[in-house]
């Protein structure tokens, strides 16, 4: 199953034209009909950051309420932890009769939709403005591939930002052209990486399909379509898997051809 909220419904393995009803362990697939779902447009919904925040925290508060042991001590449940959400994520992608719908602010454009990252041209008085790190010079760098794209290209000249609540997930993919990614989070909850080196790429793809060999025959892009996590056979079949948590105030740099995924923990804002 998906945890993006694309629809009005959950998708599961029993709604694809060839049932399956039997999968590997820690398969967790998004289609009415595959062909559709990459093709589909999600619903838009303008919020604020404080309004956006506001709803992630509500739903935190909601869905772990009842989850949580009780501490007598402090006479309240237990506060959550990072390994309870990681925990609740892995039996939410397992379940397929259980369905849970959350919110992801996804490429969105930083020149139209506004962010906090610093321009020489906005703030030519801050040093941080003219720092080599800043999202906005990074791909300006002398030693940056990307210098040489003329063109304002949102997500490899132009940052893109992206807003998450617990559970909103990015799924296994690479980036395009197989170019690096920078990703600095500005804000917010700790969001768990899982890493795949460009070395264990071709062994990841043959994985993939070996594990749903019925998908793959309907869809042969499906790792493009980002909507596919596969998570315990992975390590199982020899790939190797990395794993990091981001927190406030740090970069997650990938590198060429490596796979990843990721998800968030509680509400978060990260550019890339």
């Amino acid at each position: 199953m998906t945890l993006y909220k694309s629809c009005d419904h959950g998708y599961h393995t029993f709604c694809l034209e060839t049932v399956l009803w039997s999968v590997p362990t820690g398969i967790g697939v998004a289609m009415d009909a595959l062909s559709e779902l990459a093709t589909m447009g999600l619903p838009m919904v303008k919020l604020t950051l404080g309004q956006f925040r506001e709803k992630a925290n509500n739903f935190e508060d909601l869905y772990f309420q009842s989850k949580m042991p009780f501490n007598p001590v402090l006479n309240k449940p237990r506060q959550v932890t990072g390994d309870d959400v990681e925990r609740e994520l892995g039996k939410l992608v397992e379940i397929v009769h259980e369905t849970v719908e959350v919110e992801y602010g996804a490429n969105i454009h930083s020149t139209t939709d506004g962010s906090s990252l610093m321009t020489i041209e906005k703030q030519p008085s801050c040093p941080s403005s003219r720092d080599p790190w800043t999202r906005n010079n990074l791909p300006r760098c002398p030693v940056s591939l990307f210098r040489h794209i003329k063109h304002d290209v949102s997500g490899m000249a132009v940052p893109r930002l992206y807003v998450g609540m617990c559970f909103s997930t990015l799924h296994w993919h690479n980036e395009d052209n197989y170019t690096y990614s920078a990703n600095y989070q500005h804000l917010g909850s700790t969001k768990t990486w899982y890493g795949i080196p460009g070395s264990d790429a071709r062994t990841f793809e043959y994985s993939m399909r070996e594990a749903v060999l019925e998908l793959f025959e309907q869809q042969p892009d499906l790792l493009f379509q980002l909507v596919t996590l596969l998570t315990p056979y992975l390590m199982k079949a020899g790939v190797k898997v990395y794993a990091l948590d981001q927190r406030a105030g740090q970069f997650v740099a990938t590198f060429p051809w490596a796979y990843g995924a990721r998800f968030n923990h509680g509400m978060s804002f990260l550019a890339k």
